[in-house]
């Protein structure tokens, strides 16, 4: 059961163990603490796609550069070679 209300209220012989009965602020830290959570897995993950987007796309196409130009390369000399 969920209850919303201004402040929380803690009855009498209730046990608010926070692991199954909340107070309000309980759920609200547990949510700030999940969304915190998420950032950081969001920045991580966006950090390792820039990585990987950034540098070895970077030596993928200078790889194909390279191999185009040796490839221009070798067919001008075999036309100057005939």
């Amino acid at each position: 059961m969920v209850a919303c209300g201004t402040r929380p209220v803690r009855q009498e012989g209730t046990v608010f163990d926070g692991k199954r009965v909340f107070d309000s602020d309980q759920v609200g830290f547990i949510y700030l603490s999940i969304y915190f959570i998420l950032f950081i897995y969001l920045f991580i993950y966006l950090f390792i796609y820039l990585f990987i987007y950034l540098f070895i796309h970077s030596f993928i196409n200078l790889f194909i550069y390279l191999l185009i130009y040796s490839f221009i390369s070798l067919l001008l000399q075999t036309k100057h070679s005939k």
